[in-house]
């Protein structure tokens, strides 16, 4: 599946608590727990009938990288097997 309409953008930022996430720009999810809740609805509304859409993760290189393979290891365990990421900035 490419990226396209069909898919869910993560937004990835450091805050004064951390790594924090947002999905969509709708949720803001600092811990697993919080973004396994958060994507759930984000599944029901792209794909009813249960096909997982793909990712899109915008981060900066501030980011961790194990933050970004813990969020990428929670998307497959929601079944989105495809994850791409916006061109750096």
């Amino acid at each position: 599946m490419s990226v396209g309409d069909d898919h869910i953008q993560l937004s990835i930022d450091i805050d004064i608590g951390g790594t924090t996430i947002s999905i969509n720009d709708r949720s803001r999810i600092c811990d697993d727990a919080g973004l396994m809740d958060a994507l759930k609805p984000e599944l029901d509304e792209y794909h009813p009938a249960g096909v997982a859409p793909s990712a899109l993760i915008d981060a900066t290189r501030e980011i961790p990288w194990r933050d970004v393979v813990r969020i990428i290891d929670v998307l497959q365990r929601h079944g989105i097997r495809q994850v791409d990421f916006t061109a750096p900035y």
